[in-house]
């Protein structure tokens, strides 16, 4: 359980195979969670709903080099200091998830 303002939890991606389109396997990733991604200066951003143990938290993703991107979960409400492991269980969804999502190209 992550404690802090805002709350947060945050994994690296790596090691992705050369043949695949990263930014489009992530959006159909998020897309399949109904989380409404889309694209800003920075990367990717996404909304979950809010839920009995948050009022929802907001997935940045950012890529920080050509080898590696950054997964971002914090809570939406940036006074809750506690997440109760829901920002943890949504980086691992999606990090779970998106290999059965790869796009080549």
């Amino acid at each position: 359980m992550a404690f802090g303002f805002p709350a947060f939890h945050e994994e690296t991606i790596q090691n992705v195979p050369t043949n695949v389109n990263l930014e489009l396997s992530l959006l159909n990733t998020l897309r399949g969670f109904g989380w409404g991604p889309s694209f800003d200066n920075n990367g990717i951003t996404a909304s979950t709903g809010a839920s009995m143990k948050s009022w929802g938290e907001k997935i940045i993703i950012t890529l920080v080099d050509a080898g590696a991107t950054k997964v971002r979960s914090e809570c939406a409400l940036k006074t809750q200091c506690a997440d109760w492991g829901k920002n943890q269980k949504n980086v691992e969804r999606i990090l779970r998830e998106l290999p059965s999502n790869y796009v080549k190209g």
